[in-house]
């Protein structure tokens, strides 16, 4: 019977149960999942009993008796799990970026250090257009570490010989989402709430086509020390499903198998404990001791056809017999976050490899490859003109100086990501390829000219003496220009209608 109901059936099924088995002394939760019989998991499905402790049937008082079935359906009388979240090992420095790798916000903690957790996957925001739309996904406790908030930096980081370098910074934190219940509606299915711990945070990304370099980050749909059947790609996205083989790259313990046993589960979680619903709860498959450990918070949880299902968040500690590891579904982050994730189904498009909302697409909104790209254009029509040739000449002259200490040296990277400088610089490139996008005059409070002189100064502070003395030579021209257009296709038109000297 179990094996003919759908997962809509199953809600219902649950909720019928939980209304009778939670009027039984010391039942705390119901769920759906696998059976299990001296510890192990059996094939078998069943309405799952969660109780804090099992007693023998002759202590049981005659109203503390779990019935054998419910409605037909076999009950597994289960002990809940104690567990809190997975607070890394992963120490490489890896570029471009891509799924199972440490992040952090670099802010203290009350005991000290920082917190640090994984990077799960990529996906684009609804409603922003490329390249400002790509965000990672990750736990909200990982992003809240430290009292973080909305506009931190959030690094990526790597250790040389014991020192934490948290230099590259790689995203803004976007969404801080939520860390607990969210009501859910599947499509014909009733509605429910699904526990989540869930943030985003927004790359830093400015790909300029001018020059084909970038001043941010690069990433890729792969998730790190994953390998079903050769592939490591992110295919679409599904739902759990109890019994199915799932795998997780994490920054602590890298790429994991394990089983679900109970895509409806229920825990004891945190401190002080509380009592979580809907959550996927998976068990390690041998050779690995533990699907999951410390770090670990954030992981992309796949299954096996390499489908997102969720997102990996807290667990039993790694070092018991077969510890429990906590997931939160995809569908309800995706439906509170509004992003849908970067897999093969939903790949980035565009010359400068953006990734674009299917929402978007479902609407009709034209992708970024399908509209006339103008960049080379006006790139010909800047350097015909005295002003735009000289200006153009000496940004090729320093651009690698530049893009290197934006990439590499704390200093200017602040003073670029504090200038929003990712924000502008994508701007920018979005209008030369596409004059109808305008280019702001000012982004969260900063303006252009903040940016200029954000800039000036650490470039002054940290840059060579050739790039000091074009600064100077340039900076009141650059200054005078900043402020007076939203659109360079139109200020090289007023370049080019200046008189020439012979």
């Amino acid at each position: 019977m179990t094996d003919d109901l759908d997962p809509g059936q199953i809600l219902e099924l649950r909720e019928r149960a939980k209304d009778r088995l939670l009027q039984i002394p010391g039942v705390v939760a119901v769920g759906f999942g696998l059976k299990e019989v001296g510890d192990e998991l059996t094939e078998r499905r069943a309405l799952r009993v969660y109780v804090e402790a099992k007693k023998p049937l002759d202590e049981l008082a005659p109203d503390e008796v779990i019935p054998d079935e419910v409605e037909g359906v076999p009950t597994d009388v289960v002990t809940i799990s104690h567990g809190g979240p997975f607070g890394t090992q992963d120490t490489a420095r890896h570029s471009p970026l891509l799924g199972g790798i440490t992040i952090t916000n670099m802010k203290p903690t009350s005991t000290g250090g920082f917190g640090a957790g994984t990077l799960g996957c990529f996906a684009t925001i609804d409603g922003v257009g490329g390249p400002d739309n790509v965000a990672l996904l990750t736990n909200q406790h990982v992003l809240a570490e430290g009292s973080g908030a909305v506009g931190d930096t959030v690094y990526q980081v790597s250790r040389s010989g014991g020192l934490i370098d948290g230099s590259s910074s790689i995203a803004e934190t976007h969404n801080m989402g939520v860390q607990g219940p969210h009501p859910y509606t599947y499509p014909g299915e009733s509605e429910a709430p699904y526990y989540l711990d869930c943030a985003s945070a927004k790359l830093n990304i400015s790909i300029s086509s001018w020059c084909d370099c970038n001043c941010g980050v690069s990433y890729k749909n792969e998730l790190r020390e994953i390998n079903i059947a050769g592939n490591s790609k992110l295919e679409g996205v599904a739902r759990a499903q109890d019994g199915e083989t799932v795998h997780k790259s994490g920054a602590t313990t890298g790429g994991t198998t394990g089983t679900i046993s109970d895509p409806l589960g229920s825990v004891m979680f945190g401190t002080p404990e509380v009592l979580i619903d809907n959550v996927i709860i998976i068990v390690p498959v041998s050779p690995d001791p533990a699907f999951a450990d410390h770090g670990d918070s954030g992981a992309a949880l796949v299954n096996g056809q390499n489908k997102l299902i969720g997102l990996v968040f807290g667990g039993e500690p790694a070092t018991g017999t077969n510890p429990e590891t906590y997931a939160c579904h995809i569908a309800p982050i995706l439906d509170l976050m509004n992003v849908n994730p970067i897999t093969t189904e939903n790949p980035p498009v565009g010359p400068a490899g953006h990734a674009r909302s299917t929402r978007l697409a479902r609407v009709g909104a034209p992708a970024m490859d399908e509209l006339e790209d103008h960049t080379v254009d006006l790139q010909e029509r800047l350097r015909r003109t005295p002003v735009g040739a000289t200006l153009y000449d000496a940004f090729l002259e320093h651009r690698s100086e530049v893009v290197d200490l934006v990439n590499r040296h704390r200093p200017v990277t602040i003073a670029w990501h504090r200038g929003k400088g990712p924000t502008y610089f994508a701007h920018f490139a979005e209008n030369a390829r596409h004059p109808g996008h305008p280019i702001p005059f000012e982004v969260e409070g900063v303006t252009r000219r903040d940016l200029i002189e954000r800039m000036e100064e650490a470039l002054l502070a940290h840059g060579s003496e050739p790039l000091r003395a074009a600064i100077a030579e340039h900076r009141e021209q650059v200054l005078a220009l900043i402020d007076d257009f939203d659109d360079l296709h139109e200020l090289v038109g007023r370049f080019q209608e200046q008189p020439t000297h012979a």
